[in-house]
């Protein structure tokens, strides 16, 4: 549908750093861009509201959410507790073609970073994870994950523009597909 064809495009926006954390996604403004009408933006907003991209309040509108310090800390504590045994569920039912496929994203992921497309790095890291834990017999836990995984990848933005640490990211990530190889 309409709506979620701007959904998805104001997500990406917003994952990406386009649309930066406190800006004013005004329903009029956003309706002449897409060339609709407000109901299928009001539908989209709501949608990233939903899911934690937006806030919505009544006398100010859509703004894109801004991570407080405390949403990071139990983003990270979640994702501390619950991808180890995602993990410890999936990498025995992963295929040496799957494995493979990890490789190949690490690979995409080098090269994002040599580029400094940190945009693109936050696409590849986000697959990286969900190809790791897409195994894991347990479809609820694969479903919380999934839920925290704008956030998670909204997180790692956040860090890489504080704090530039995307080749030791990339190396973590070669040592856990180093340990997936010797599973």
């Amino acid at each position: 549908s309409t709506s979620d064809l701007i959904f998805e495009d104001l997500r990406e926006s917003i994952l990406t750093g386009e649309l930066a954390p406190g800006t004013a996604l005004i329903e009029k403004n956003l309706a002449e861009e897409f060339e609709v009408s407000k109901t299928p933006i009001r539908e989209a907003l709501h949608h990233l509201s939903h899911i934690g991209l937006v806030d919505m309040e009544t006398a100010k509108g859509a703004t894109v959410h801004t991570l407080t310090p405390d949403e990071i800390k139990d983003i990270w504590e979640m994702r501390e507790y619950l991808e180890p045994l995602a993990l410890e569920l999936s990498i025995p039912h992963l295929t040496d073609e799957e494995i493979d496929d990890l490789s190949e994203i690490l690979d995409e992921a080098k090269q994002a970073i040599d580029d400094g497309d940190l945009k693109t790095l936050g696409q590849i890291n986000t697959e990286f994870h969900e190809l790791l834990y897409s195994k894991a017999d347990n479809h609820l836990l694969v479903r919380w994950l999934d839920s925290l995984s704008d956030r998670r990848r909204l997180v790692s933005m956040h860090i890489w523009d504080m704090d530039n640490r995307t080749d030791e990211e990339w190396q973590e990530h070669q040592a856990i597909l180093d340990a997936v190889v010797k599973r």
